[in-house]
């Protein structure tokens, strides 16, 4: 006889490890959706990292909102790295990456960005 409680309860489980087997990609693919709708370029990063600005400034509530939810379903951003940013935005932003990957204080800069996203995630 089916446990219907037993089934669901299963499948609770294996979704939520499914969604936190797939939370590095689709993270990934949120940023570059981002940086194309913000239209990222060298010149851009190169003026961001210089003067120290916020890449997340363009956020809206909205984005904000989606993202504070889906870190709360997932148990947090930890995996969202510098490397996974920029392993996910390198077909589509190859000299953004590139800034990223040969210039250290862009690296640093990223890293910095990527714990105030975690830091305002965390308030919210």
């Amino acid at each position: 006889m089916l446990n219907l409680a037993k089934i669901k309860e299963m499948a609770g489980i294996f979704g939520k490890g499914m969604l936190l087997h797939m939370a590095p990609s689709l993270t990934g693919g949120v940023i570059n959706d981002y940086f194309h709708e913000w239209k990222v370029d060298e010149v851009g990063i190169a003026a961001a990292v210089k003067n120290n600005r916020c890449l997340w400034e363009k956020l809206t509530d909205d984005q904000w909102e989606h993202l504070s939810q889906a870190a709360e379903t997932i148990g947090g951003l930890d995996f969202l790295t510098p490397e996974l940013v920029i392993d996910s935005i390198k077909k589509d932003f190859p000299g953004v990456a590139s800034q990223f990957v040969n210039w250290p204080a862009a690296g640093e800069w990223l890293g910095h960005q990527l714990d105030l996203m975690r830091q305002e995630l965390s308030t919210r």
